[in-house]
């Protein structure tokens, strides 16, 4: 299936339209926004309102797409001029040692997320006997987000508690 003499998008629904989730990054080429013009599906690109003109909207995706081709470009000739040097491409790390390292630092990141979040967590707990969906709740109610900026869940409690055990018990 083409769509105006191109190739078609990589991720279409069974009408053969681009997937929504493509709709939310306004750096995609031309021919989705004729798409999508053509099967007169309403959208709003937020930096431009509701009367955006489809012929701004075709010009703003040109020109996303000559800009990533542009970066493109640079990047290899960046490449090649390096290796023409003679200098290393990649990682020069050893891959085993890298993740290693990450994981070291990613442990420390959360028992020191699990050490701070522990007087709240206390502070809850000394009311009384209270269940994790409890702490959960309350966590959620006072505003307090997870590591990821998330809400908390039962489980995320008890991670967090077996974190703070096992911090305590070194």
């Amino acid at each position: 299936m083409t769509f105006f003499g191109r190739r078609p998008p990589e991720r279409v629904d069974r009408s053969g339209i681009p997937a929504p989730e493509n709709l939310y990054n306004f750096g995609y080429p031309d021919w989705i926004i004729e798409i999508i013009a053509c099967q007169r599906v309403p959208f709003i690109v937020a930096e431009l309102g509701r009367d955006a003109d489809p012929f701004i909207l075709h010009l703003y995706a040109a020109l996303a797409e000559k800009e990533r081709r542009l970066i493109s470009e640079r990047t290899k000739a960046a490449l090649a001029a390096k290796k023409q040097r003679g200098e290393a491409l990649g990682n020069p790390t050893n891959i085993a040692r890298a993740g290693q390292a990450g994981r070291r630092i990613q442990m420390a990141e959360a028992d020191r997320f699990a050490a701070n979040l522990l007087p709240i967590i206390k502070s809850i707990q000394s009311a009384g006997p209270i269940g994790m969906v409890a702490i959960a709740k309350l966590l959620n109610e006072r505003g307090v987000r997870t590591a990821r900026d998330g809400q908390w869940h039962v489980s995320s409690v008890a991670n967090l508690l077996a974190r703070a055990n096992n911090f305590a018990a070194r």
